[in-house]
Protein backbone atom coordinates (compact mmCIF):
# COMPACT_ATOMS: atom_id res chain seq x y z
CA UNK A 1 0.00 0.00 0.00
CA UNK A 2 1.95 2.86 -1.30
CA UNK A 3 -0.29 5.86 -0.40
CA UNK A 4 -0.82 5.24 3.33
CA UNK A 5 1.85 7.04 5.34
CA UNK A 6 0.85 6.81 9.01
CA UNK A 7 3.78 8.90 10.21
CA UNK A 8 2.61 12.11 8.48
CA UNK A 9 1.96 15.04 10.83
CA UNK A 10 -1.63 16.29 11.15
CA UNK A 11 -2.60 19.33 9.09
CA UNK A 12 -2.04 22.70 10.76
CA UNK A 13 -4.84 25.19 11.02
CA UNK A 14 -4.24 27.96 8.49
CA UNK A 15 -3.05 31.27 9.92
CA UNK A 16 -5.95 33.21 8.40
CA UNK A 17 -8.39 30.95 10.23
CA UNK A 18 -6.70 31.60 13.57
CA UNK A 19 -6.78 35.35 12.91
CA UNK A 20 -10.48 35.13 12.00
CA UNK A 21 -11.21 33.17 15.20
CA UNK A 22 -9.39 35.67 17.43
CA UNK A 23 -11.07 38.62 15.66
CA UNK A 24 -14.49 37.00 16.03
CA UNK A 25 -13.87 36.34 19.71
CA UNK A 26 -12.77 39.94 20.27
CA UNK A 27 -15.87 41.31 18.55
CA UNK A 28 -18.15 38.99 20.51
CA UNK A 29 -16.57 40.11 23.79
CA UNK A 30 -16.96 43.75 22.72
CA UNK A 31 -20.68 43.27 22.03
CA UNK A 32 -21.10 41.37 25.30
CA UNK A 33 -19.40 44.21 27.17
CA UNK A 34 -21.60 46.85 25.53
CA UNK A 35 -24.81 44.94 26.27
CA UNK A 36 -23.70 44.11 29.82
CA UNK A 37 -22.76 47.72 30.48
CA UNK A 38 -26.11 48.94 29.20
CA UNK A 39 -27.98 46.47 31.41
CA UNK A 40 -25.96 47.50 34.46
CA UNK A 41 -26.41 51.19 33.74
CA UNK A 42 -30.10 51.25 32.79
CA UNK A 43 -31.46 48.07 34.38
CA UNK A 44 -33.55 45.50 32.59
CA UNK A 45 -36.30 47.91 31.61
CA UNK A 46 -33.89 50.20 29.77
CA UNK A 47 -33.85 53.96 29.92
CA UNK A 48 -37.00 55.90 30.59
CA UNK A 49 -39.09 55.89 27.45
CA UNK A 50 -40.46 59.35 28.19
CA UNK A 51 -36.99 60.86 28.06
CA UNK A 52 -37.69 63.15 31.01
CA UNK A 53 -35.39 63.50 33.96
CA UNK A 54 -36.82 63.50 37.48
CA UNK A 55 -38.31 66.92 38.09
CA UNK A 56 -38.36 67.68 34.38
CA UNK A 57 -41.66 67.89 32.55
CA UNK A 58 -40.21 67.77 29.08
CA UNK A 59 -41.24 70.31 26.49
CA UNK A 60 -43.91 71.68 28.82
CA UNK A 61 -41.44 72.91 31.40
CA UNK A 62 -38.98 74.12 28.78
CA UNK A 63 -41.73 76.34 27.36
CA UNK A 64 -42.25 77.98 30.77
CA UNK A 65 -40.24 80.82 32.22
CA UNK A 66 -37.74 80.01 34.96
CA UNK A 67 -39.99 81.52 37.63
CA UNK A 68 -42.93 79.38 36.47
CA UNK A 69 -40.74 76.26 36.53
CA UNK A 70 -39.60 77.07 40.05
CA UNK A 71 -43.22 77.59 41.15
CA UNK A 72 -44.15 74.21 39.64
CA UNK A 73 -41.24 72.52 41.44
CA UNK A 74 -42.25 74.15 44.74
CA UNK A 75 -45.86 73.00 44.31
CA UNK A 76 -44.68 69.47 43.55
CA UNK A 77 -42.40 69.44 46.62
CA UNK A 78 -45.31 70.63 48.77
CA UNK A 79 -47.51 67.78 47.50
CA UNK A 80 -44.79 65.10 47.59
CA UNK A 81 -45.77 63.54 50.96
CA UNK A 82 -49.40 63.13 49.90
CA UNK A 83 -48.32 61.67 46.56
CA UNK A 84 -46.06 59.16 48.33
CA UNK A 85 -48.98 58.05 50.50
CA UNK A 86 -51.15 57.63 47.40
CA UNK A 87 -48.49 55.50 45.68
CA UNK A 88 -48.13 53.35 48.79
CA UNK A 89 -51.90 52.84 48.93
CA UNK A 90 -52.01 51.85 45.26
CA UNK A 91 -49.17 49.34 45.76
CA UNK A 92 -51.00 47.72 48.66
CA UNK A 93 -54.07 47.32 46.52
Amino acid sequence: MAGTDKTASPLRTPTWMRVALVTSLALNLLVLGIVGGAVLKFGRDGPSRAGFLPGDYGPYSRAMSESDREALRAAYRAEAPRLRENRAAVRQG
